[in-house]
């Protein structure tokens, strides 16, 4: 006996259900991400389907037509975050190897002996995965320090310039 063909609502309810659970999930990835840096926030645009750099045209495809048309992506409009006071002597570190390249660290200390703002004034760029990884794990080791002292982790896929980095530092507490 020959199968029944199956209804119109058994071939269309799972394209629907697999239709909004995309349209869930690309709202849920174009949302803008929060970075809390200490008392402060900044929102960063997360870039998402479609989207392309502030100032520039992408392409777009009609989902109904399948025809490709330009759109302009809208500038993200961003405040930055406002820098807190920090005064005191500025230290710098030792220089400290790794296998990519030195990591040195700069400093202010106030005169209670805080530590309020770093700065790495030397880390591994002599390649463009080096450059890659220090431009992602630098910024994260300073907000880390200043947040933890020496007991900061260490940043994944960074370990050597995390490693060289808290070094540094503890050269300048230390001196």
């Amino acid at each position: 006996m020959p199968a029944e063909p199956a209804s119109l609502a058994r071939r269309v309810a799972p394209a629907l259900v697999l239709t909004g659970a995309s349209v869930g999930l690309l709202q849920l990835l174009d949302r803008p991400v929060t970075v809390e840096t200490g008392s402060d926030e900044l929102s960063l645009p997360v870039p998402g389907a479609g989207t392309g750099v502030a100032g520039t045209t992408s392409p777009t495809t009609s989902a109904t037509t399948g025809a490709t048309t330009p759109s302009t992506a809208t500038p993200s409009t961003t405040v930055p975050a406002t820098p807190t006071a920090c005064t005191g002597t500025t230290v710098t570190g030792s220089s400290v190897s790794t296998r990519w390249g030195a990591v040195q660290v700069a400093a202010t200390v106030t005169d209670d002996g805080t530590v309020c703002d770093l700065e790495a004034l030397r880390y591994p760029n002599g390649d463009s995965r080096s450059s890659s990884i220090s431009q992602r794990a630098i910024p994260l080791l300073e907000q880390r320090a200043l947040a933890d002292g020496l007991d900061f982790d260490a940043v994944s896929g960074a370990t050597y310039t995390s490693e060289a980095y808290r070094d540094s530092l503890q050269s300048i507490l230390d001196g």
